[in-house]
């Protein structure tokens, strides 16, 4: 039986069963809500999240490691934003100077 994360607190199965993660973190997780088990019996529903859980602690490094890596990529991508916000276009340092010149930009209410 296959597993992955495709958000922190989203884990897929191979079959289509999901578990949510709705309290807690993945190490220490206080509520779990299972989804798309439609036909299985609670016996099943609770194997398959014990599996989920099993999954996790496994992988969990390697799952916190990948969601690491995607919040760097989606924060210098608003980082770049930011700074052309802050004066790196053109639009002024710290003081509210333009570079290479004294004219004061105008302040915005």
């Amino acid at each position: 039986m296959t597993w992955s994360l495709i958000s922190y607190n989203h884990l897929v199965h191979t079959s289509g069963a999901t578990l949510r993660l709705v309290g807690g973190t993945w190490r220490n997780p206080q509520r779990i809500m299972p989804a798309n088990v439609e036909g299985l019996t609670d016996y099943e529903v609770q194997s398959l999240v014990a599996e989920g859980l099993h999954y996790v602690k496994l992988n969990i490094s390697e799952l916190e490691l990948d969601l690491l890596k995607k919040l760097e990529a989606k924060k210098s991508g608003n980082s770049r934003r930011v700074a052309n916000l802050n004066g790196d276009r053109g639009f002024g340092d710290e003081n509210g100077f333009r570079k290479n010149s004294n004219e004061k930009l105008s302040s915005i209410s």
